[in-house]
């Protein structure tokens, strides 16, 4: 996706970013202070919303191809049973604008929860399931470090905490795009946080 493109729905960062620090390394200390999910979830949620239904330009895009063969090109012994129907899904999709890789290193956050996204070079059309189960496969890869080092609290605070940003991020869709209860969009949620994981 060109960078005008982008620049259209993405507010430029031209502040010093030196007062933030990537959500991996806020929920990476012992402490695993969850608090900025439900705002990193409210800011993704109103990016899909700004962006639904995308124009054109942004479905001849080729960076979608390539980012579906780079995520869902794992070995086939950790290849989940349905990545090559999510594959399909996430190729046909074009519903809104995803973030490509919205992980724990790409969401900043500062002291008081103010939370700015970067890294956009994978951006491009899809469905907004991809972005949030990509975020969630970065929260249960910090539960197994937490785990590794037998951090019980910050385990149940990563469960808590995940659970929780998929609630806010629905919930602070637009009433008439957000998912019903057992929906496709959590299967594929599911889905793609394992494929994420499988990639990663």
């Amino acid at each position: 996706m060109s960078r005008e493109i982008v620049a259209r729905f993405v507010p430029a960062i031209d502040e010093d970013l030196t007062s933030y620090r990537a959500v991996s390394e806020a929920l990476s200390s012992a402490e695993c202070s969850v608090e900025a999910l439900p705002s990193i979830a409210r800011t993704l949620a109103a990016l899909h919303s700004k962006t639904r239904h995308p124009g054109d330009e942004l479905k001849r895009d080729d960076r979608k191809r390539e980012l579906a063969a780079r995520v869902f090109a794992t070995e086939p012994g950790a290849r989940a049973s349905n990545t090559d129907e999510l594959s399909s899904a996430f190729k046909a999709c074009d519903e809104t604008v995803t973030h490509g890789n919205f992980s724990d290193d790409s969401v900043l956050v500062d002291g008081s929860g103010d939370v700015k996204v970067v890294d956009w070079s994978h951006s491009c059309t899809g469905p907004r399931s991809f972005d949030v189960g990509c975020f969630v496969a970065s929260l249960f890869l910090l539960y197994y470090r937490h785990e590794a080092a037998n951090e019980r609290q910050a385990m149940y605070s990563l469960v808590d905490g995940c659970k929780h940003f998929v609630q806010t991020y629905v919930e602070s869709l637009p009433q008439e795009w957000r998912p019903a209860d057992g929906s496709q969009f959590y299967s594929d949620v599911a889905g793609y946080a394992g494929v994420w994981l499988a990639y990663r």
